[in-house]
């Protein structure tokens, strides 16, 4: 197999392998906003339902984009209700 049609291949899959995320990216606003609050009083971050509780707005945007952009808790079982147990730094 040549070079250039492996490369082609590869680009292809790469392309049609696009992840569909339940949520949107932050907006470039968004985060520029969110970056120049006050992190000092208790504030709410909206996601159609679901409200989430923070403090410091470099936390939400970190929070927001490992925990719903990159699915890092994205898995496959057999369970209709998984326990995930976080023993992380930031409990």
């Amino acid at each position: 197999m040549s070079l250039i049609s492996n490369l082609g291949k590869g680009v292809v899959k790469k392309i049609t392998a696009q992840k569909q995320h339940f949520f949107p990216p932050l907006s470039w606003a968004s985060i520029k906003v969110l970056k120049h609050l006050d992190d000092a009083k208790e504030k709410q971050f909206s996601l159609g339902q679901v409200k989430l509780v923070y403090t410091r707005p470099y936390e939400i945007i970190h929070t927001y984009t490992e925990l719903f952009q990159d699915e890092i808790y994205h898995f496959t079982t057999t369970q209709s209700q998984p326990i995930i147990i976080d023993c992380g730094a930031h409990i």
